[in-house]
């Protein structure tokens, strides 16, 4: 009797550990595929600077915040996710040729004619809780249900002269969507790098208005 009860629970125990095995490898199979939300037009080329009559000399100050506490709470500036807006600018600026010259150090600029400041914001009109809510269920499921999650982008840049006087304020937003399923593993390797084009593409926007602006004058 005792050998049987011994037997019974031996295979529940093994029977839990397969369980237990498949959700874990589930778990790490999960794929996601990230979609742009393509909320504003795309831009790859920028006119000529050349068309300029002023040298454009800018001191460009980026910023980076987000909702670590959810979108209720302030939006905190992240030193991390700052290096990173810094790297895309600059790639974007030095391709684009956007300006005669430009600099992120005030203090080593010379003859600076406008400062650049450009704030982007990282955030979901989703609480934390749903999100992880989302997540469990999906989960639970063994990823068989799909979960998504949108995040918003907003990139708010504002241009002054060389006085400090503000020249205009540009403001763009776009998002992009998260989906998240043990069949999309192989979308995540031709998507994952969605957000870095959204971002880039703002950049360029906020150039060619600029470039628009000045031709204008």
């Amino acid at each position: 009797m005792s050998s049987t009860l011994a037997s019974i629970k031996m295979k529940i125990l093994n029977t839990a550990a397969k369980i237990t095995a498949t959700f874990l490898i589930f778990q790490v199979l999960f794929g996601c595929m990230i979609l742009r939300g393509r909320l504003i037009p795309p831009v790859t080329i920028l006119p000529d600077k050349a068309i300029h009559a002023q040298k454009q000399n800018v001191f460009i100050e980026p910023h980076f915040h987000g909702f670590i506490k959810g979108i209720n709470t302030e939006p905190v500036e992240s030193v991390m996710q700052n290096n990173f807006i810094k790297k895309r600018v600059k790639t974007i600026t030095e391709r684009s040729k956007a300006f005669d010259s430009y600099t992120f150090d005030k203090s080593a600029g010379k003859d600076i004619t406008h400062t650049l400041q450009i704030d982007f914001l990282d955030y979901t009109d989703e609480t934390n809780a749903s999100i992880q809510r989302k997540a469990m269920f999906s989960g639970f499921t063994l990823g068989l249900i799909p979960f998504s999650v949108k995040d918003k982008y907003r990139l708010t840049a504002k241009l002054s002269d060389s006085a400090g006087n503000e020249i205009k304020t540009y403001v763009y937003e776009d998002y992009v969507k998260t989906w998240v399923d043990i069949m999309l593993l192989p979308a995540f390797f031709i998507t994952h790098g969605a957000p870095v084009k959204v971002i880039d593409n703002m950049i360029m926007n906020l150039y060619r208005d600029i470039r628009d602006d000045s031709n204008r004058k």
